[in-house]
């Protein structure tokens, strides 16, 4: 019965009632109520479920948990054990770093060299071809055009076997 007062194993009897008041409109835990009365956290699930007191789903449970600790559940970012400083490499070969969403680190560096966000017919050029290379001296913002006219030039403009990269090609080249 719930308003049936039980005697514990402490020197306090389990007034079921206010265990179950405490349980279902208070946000006590059963951890909580063990404590309170001195008993074990089995104990007390065991008269909860002797007498019928509907039990948290584990689901209510964690939000009830998350709500009341929420610095125990917050893995974000360097808070996570798996945290490896907020860089990384794409499937592009594209560095990118965390803030509130992963950023490829180049278009960072050029928006703070420009000292305002991209346009989005902006696109960074690594000059040196290299995409992990994000030093400011190697990158040049330009429009998509420019970038696909650069990418698609089949000039022999080649230094070492390699293409020398920073060259705009001019738009009227070959007219």
């Amino acid at each position: 019965m719930i308003g049936q007062r039980l005697p514990g194993p402490s020197a306090r009897p389990i007034d079921l009632h206010e265990a179950a008041s405490l349980y279902q409109h208070h946000d006590w835990t059963l951890r909580d109520l063990a404590q309170h009365y001195g008993m074990s956290y089995s104990a007390i699930r065991s008269l909860f479920l002797r007498y019928g007191i509907a039990l948290r789903s584990r689901s209510e449970a964690i939000a009830l948990a998350r709500r009341r600790h929420p610095q125990r559940f917050d893995f974000r970012g360097d808070k996570n054990p798996a945290w490896k400083g907020g860089r990384s490499k794409d499937s592009r070969g594209y560095i990118t770093i965390s803030s509130l969403r992963w950023k490829r680190e180049h278009r960072v560096v050029a928006e703070a060299m420009l000292g305002r966000p991209l346009l989005p017919h902006e696109v960074v050029h690594h000059l040196n071809g290299r995409k992990d290379d994000n030093r400011p001296v190697n990158l040049q913002v330009l429009s998509r055009t420019d970038h696909s006219r650069l990418h698609a030039c089949q000039h022999d403009d080649t230094i070492g076997g390699h293409r020398a990269h920073g060259h705009v090609p001019n738009s009227n080249h070959g007219r």
